[in-house]
């Protein structure tokens, strides 16, 4: 039980304790129903599988304990040692009245039915846990689940471990998106084909749980708590793991703010770029002159520093970041050659993961191909910017002036112009409007168009960096409105309780006080109210009526007591309502609160704020 429930709890056996010495008959009935109504609301969610399909990393995972191994858990490992032996109980991180339940493994031979009666707790959601292929026992079990009318998510745990060996099992032609789409394809049909609800199933990693569908699992888990009968929609957080690292300053410096703030601490950013990361990836053929040219980008003969190995071969296996000198928080990475044997141009994108670049210097060093095309598509798409380098173009043009045989019989400047001239033809043919093409040789770097390089990227850096914190910007949104959501829930049980008492205690007037100072508390908190929706308009140069407009739940418009009292008040008998007509003897009739409905309008508040939240921000950041 988690310590807010136990506090609570305590708190009402002490009252009732109370009033049961001074012989409050009516108080402690009060205080006696109160804690009845508690325990009416406690759940239980219970975490199910066979032995060793990895349950209790899975509940430690959900607990926000992160479990590390190494070399020494093999032996366990093998061995199940260490395994569930009797059901474990925890709270719930975010919800104080749910209960997390690790129940031992069941063995493939026991009926299901035999096994679900086994277990002697009132389950509430079962989390089953699969490892490895869906077998038919899964799926009985499943079905007797969903006989029993009971709540239920599928979890295939240890997707790291599939990857794994389907990584080592294709070799080149493993492809990462494609191997877990197949795993959630095979997985989802399977559900389908026995009448199983596919959205409620997830692939996870217990000991990588910022990967794959983890996130969208808390939140599944979250909304059935919450029983608000809806279907879940993931959020699309836009963000890689990598992406959040890159970005992790900035989403704590708002996880420390109120979500007004949210603009403030992004416009801070935006005004001092030199705090931004930014990623150049260099990128082109295999062969083509990467890695000298990041050496000769850096000027490593003025500024020193570590040199990008270089090879008549590909030399570059995997991508590797150097400091850019003179523009602090600047990486420039060296990524592997497209079209070598061991990476094939048809899975070199995805492996690559060039979402996480901010910006591209594309290498060429010879006329404009296939390759450059699929390249430049790649990068578009993502809506980033590039360079387009023509390297070896001393190869090219002839050293000393001389041209190569194949090279008409023209002055070096109008070879030149020609050279750049059929790249920009290219490129414009892709639909580049405005191409960046240098002409460059790394081996001289001091000739050609390098310094040209180095001067224009050393201008668009500060650009550049408001552009990638801009294009991160929904992401983040989405991130730090999901944390100070269940930041929020934790509490809200124990408000329920304490304004609940707070009405048998003093009177339900000002206990409905309260809980309306509550829920406005929450519309600050969430940026809603007044004040905060005109900051962020000022913030992000947004009319505060595009602002308003975003805004659904009624509550961050205004907040009626009188409504909220019908809402959250128990229904009078029609006894006690019969009495209060009766002169001298009838008594007026209470309004006394509900704990069930105090805690739905105060969850479900949260849960409608925060989204309204989201699309305020989001609508503040459209257009900029």
């Amino acid at each position: 039980m988690s310590e807010a429930m136990d506090t609570g709890e305590e708190v009402l056996k002490g009252v009732l304790q109370r009033y049961e010495v001074e012989g409050n008959k009516a108080g402690a009935a009060q205080i006696q129903a109160l804690i009845s109504a508690a325990k009416a609301l406690k759940l239980s969610v219970a975490v199910i599988g066979e032995e060793g399909s990895g349950k209790s990393t899975l509940v430690n995972a959900l607990r926000g304990l992160q479990e590390c191994c190494d070399e020494s858990h093999i032996p366990s490992f093998f061995n199940n040692v260490g395994k569930t032996k009797e059901p474990i109980s925890y709270s719930f991180p975010v919800y104080p009245n749910a209960m997390l339940w690790d129940l031992p493994g069941y063995s493939a031979e026991v009926p299901p039915a035999q096994y679900l009666t086994s277990i002697d707790l009132k389950v509430d959601i079962f989390v089953v846990v699969v490892a490895g292929c869906l077998t038919d026992t899964h799926v009985k079990l499943l079905k007797t689940i969903k006989q029993q009318k009971k709540l239920f998510q599928v979890v295939c745990t240890k997707v790291d471990l599939e990857v794994h060996t389907a990584k080592r099992v294709l070799g080149s032609g493993f492809k990462l998106k494609a191997t877990v789409q197949n795993l959630r394809e095979g997985y989802k049909k399977r559900l389908s084909k026995e009448g199983l609800d596919i959205d409620r199933f997830f692939l996870v990693s217990g000991l990588e749980p910022g990967k794959y569908d983890f996130s969208q699992l808390e939140d599944n888990l979250e909304k059935d708590i919450l029983n608000l009968k809806r279907k879940f929609e993931a959020d699309a957080e836009g963000l890689s793991h990598r992406s959040q690292e890159k970005l992790q300053e900035i989403l704590e410096a708002c996880e420390l703010s109120a979500l007004m703030y949210f603009p403030v601490v992004i416009c801070s950013a935006l005004s001092a770029p030199v705090n931004i990361c930014l990623d150049i990836a260099v990128i082109g053929e295999a062969g083509s002159g990467k890695s000298s040219f990041v050496n000769a980008l850096r000027n490593l003969a003025a500024f020193g520093g570590e040199e990008a190995k270089t090879g008549v071969t590909a030399t570059t296996r995997k991508a590797t970041a150097f400091p850019y000198p003179g523009a602090p928080n600047v990486r420039v990475w060296d990524l592997p050659g497209l079209g070598t044997p061991e990476l094939p141009m048809e899975q070199y994108l995805e492996n690559m993961e060039l979402d996480y670049y901010d910006f591209f210097i594309v290498v060429a060093s010879e006329r404009y191909k296939h390759a450059h095309s699929v390249l430049v598509k790649a990068i578009a798409a993502l809506g980033k910017q590039f360079f387009f380098i023509r390297n070896k173009v001393d190869a090219d043009l002839g050293v000393g002036g001389k041209p190569r045989a194949s090279m008409p019989l023209l002055d070096a400047g109008e070879r030149q112009d020609r050279v750049k001239k059929d790249c920009i033809d290219a490129l414009r043919k892709e639909g580049v409007a405005q191409p960046n093409v240098f002409l460059v040789s790394s081996l001289e770097p001091e000739e050609y168009e390098m310094q040209e390089v180095r001067k224009t990227l050393d201008e668009e850096i500060p650009h550049l960096k408001k552009e990638a914190l801009l294009r991160a910007v929904p992401g983040l949104i989405a991130i730090v409105v999901r944390k100070t959501r269940r930041e929020m829930i934790k509490n809200v049980y124990g408000k329920a309780l304490q304004i609940c008492l707070y009405s048998t205690e003093t009177n339900c007037n000002e206990a409905m006080s309260s809980l309306t100072s509550t829920l406005s508390n929450y519309c600050i908190d969430l940026g809603l109210d007044q004040e905060s929706l005109q900051r962020i308009a000022e913030a992000t140069e947004t009319p505060v009526k595009g602002l308003q407009d975003e805004i659904r739940c009624p509550l961050a418009k205004e907040i009626k007591a009188d409504d909220i009292l019908k809402q959250v008040c128990k229904s009078v008998s029609v006894t006690a309502l019969v009495w209060t007509y009766v002169p001298y003897w009838g008594q007026s009739s209470t309004p006394e609160l509900s704990l069930e409905a105090t805690y739905n309008l105060l969850k479900e508040s949260v849960w409608d704020l925060s989204e309204d939240a989201k699309r305020v921000l989001l609508k503040a950041y459209a257009a900029n």
